[in-house]
């Protein structure tokens, strides 16, 4: 999915995979879920080198975005 000059409806979950430099760019990204009213999800795994920048972007949105739990055993059994 292009990040800009696309409009497809009905987006119900966005996953970034990397965190955007730009909190517009984040807010751009999750954006495309709830479009018209609708409801939809953005999920971002984050690894240990962009906690700073995830705490710019909770920074920039005057919030804490919310953190699911998980099991590490579990994740790396993919890997």
């Amino acid at each position: 999915l292009a990040s800009r000059g696309l409009d497809i409806g009905h987006v119900a979950l966005v996953v970034n995979h990397n965190i955007p430099r730009s909190y517009r760019d984040y807010l751009h990204r999750v954006g495309r879920t709830a479009r018209k009213g609708r409801q939809g999800r953005a999920i971002s795994l984050v690894s240990q080198y962009e906690v700073t920048l995830l705490q710019y972007i909770e920074d920039k949105l005057g919030r804490k975005l919310e953190e699911y739990a998980h099991e590490e055993k579990h994740v790396l059994k993919y890997l």
